[in-house]
């Protein structure tokens, strides 16, 4: 079933394409849950991944989305290419990334106006996340379900408050402590 001699549990072009589309797709559901307008840029295109306004139609939010294991690293010059799409917005801007073996690379984002969002753990497909259990290699890394996707939603929705960009919204899983994960 599995070729654990194989990088990656598919072809690499279209692994880093499944992964790359689920987490911005679990995140516009998330903002569109809580009255957003999401609009989601293609994958491998130029610009922001994702677009976020208010029901009036305000551009409010930009983010660029990195949903990689900490196997992974980012370059300078991918990280350079980050910031300059997203300081082509007047609004808040934010980089929200799962894990990566070398995040040290990001602590001058916030200089540049730029918000950091750590999820904490790349989000997987079940088929991919069994793949990488029986190389051993699930470090930082969580299967797609319900239980992540509540997990994501705090944490968004915690940044959001935190950030002023939710004004009036009362969630009780705010207050939900998801502590097998966190």
């Amino acid at each position: 079933m599995y070729d654990l001699s194989q990088r990656h549990p598919i072809e690499s072009h279209r692994y880093a394409k499944a992964v790359g589309k689920l987490l911005p797709h679990r995140l516009g559901q998330i903002l569109k849950s809580l009255g957003f307008v999401v609009k989601l840029n293609k994958l491998q295109t130029n610009g922001v991944d994702m677009r976020v306004e208010d029901k009036d139609g305000n551009l409010f939010l930009v983010a660029e989305i990195l949903n990689w294991s900490s196997y992974t690293g980012l370059s300078q010059k991918r990280l350079q290419g980050i910031i300059r799409n997203l300081e082509e917005y007047d609004c808040t801007k934010v980089l929200i990334y799962t894990a990566m073996k070398n995040d040290f690379v990001l602590s001058s984002v916030s200089d540049r106006g730029i918000c950091l969002l750590s999820l904490k753990y790349q989000v997987l497909p079940l088929y991919f996340f069994v793949f990488f259990a029986l190389k051993e290699q699930v470090t930082k890394r969580i299967i797609d379900n319900s239980l992540s996707n509540q997990y994501i939603r705090v944490k968004l929705i915690r940044f959001l408050e935190t950030n002023r960009l939710l004004p009036d919204y009362d969630d009780s899983i705010v207050t939900l402590k998801i502590s097998v994960i966190d």
